[in-house]
């Protein structure tokens, strides 16, 4: 029995050498198939968001013609359009902001209300630290209804605009009386994505929506939207694009 013994231990030991090294190998390659499936996961992500920052950048124009986003102010710049939104009324003008990346290389921008008529508009202003920019309107060439479409002006008030908490209710208005809601993710943060700072809220979107106001539950605009994905965007806090045009 002790001579059988001693024949049968040292093949069990190998066997179990075998196993148990088999048993690391399996575990390291599934180790290795998560880590591989996790960086897949992380560059489609990353495809994803990339491909994102185009549909609420701004929209090219279709054999249709532009979509109807259902706000008063869309803007069409060349073969692209987004929106834009009154800061400024005076006598002698109109001033709309609108983000810098739709302006950027026009000097002219057809102004469309929410009657479907429209109007020529002058690019006045851009931002060098900011994706906003700002179009002027010639009140000389303002009928009395195209006027009362723009008597809507939003206005910055940066000790409101600080309370906003994670979690709060922002939304964008879809229409005449109809509001598309959100959630902020980050109420104030530096964005890598815009080189600047921003705001992140969580909802979904559609194309062409760059330069739509952002709203928070009480209706008083929080910012203006400049980047985002089919879930997420990011918005330019108000103050800032007050800030860009009456002090620099």
């Amino acid at each position: 029995m002790k001579y059988k013994l001693k024949r049968i231990l040292p093949i069990a030991i190998v066997l179990v050498f075998f196993v148990v090294t088999a048993v690391i190998v399996v575990m390291n390659m599934s180790r290795e198939e998560k880590e591989e499936k996790k960086e897949e996961n992380k560059e489609e992500n990353k495809e994803e968001q990339d491909e994102g920052m185009n549909i609420v950048g701004m929209e090219e124009l279709g054999e249709l013609g532009m979509i109807d986003a259902g706000l008063p102010i869309i803007l069409t710049c060349g073969n692209y359009y987004g929106h834009g939104f009154v800061i400024e009324r005076n006598e002698a003008e109109i001033i709309i902001a609108a983000p810098k990346h739709l302006l950027s290389e026009n000097e002219t921008v057809t102004v469309t209300l929410e009657d479907g008529s429209s109007l020529e508009g002058a690019v006045h202003k851009l931002s060098d630290e900011y994706d906003v920019g700002y179009v002027r309107i010639d009140r000389t060439i303002i009928n009395e209804s195209q006027s009362e479409l723009l008597f809507e002006t939003i206005t910055a008030n940066e000790s409101y605009y600080e309370s906003l908490k994670k979690d709060d209710v922002v939304k964008l208005r879809t229409g005449k009386d109809t509001w598309q809601e959100g959630t902020l993710a980050e109420p104030y943060f530096f964005s890598a994505d815009v080189n600047s700072y921003a705001a992140l809220m969580e909802m979904t979107l559609e194309h062409g929506q760059s330069g739509m106001p952002v709203y928070d539950k009480n209706n008083v605009c929080v910012g203006m939207i400049i980047a985002g994905s089919k879930t997420q965007a990011l918005y330019l806090p108000v103050t800032i694009i007050f800030t860009e045009y009456f002090i620099y």
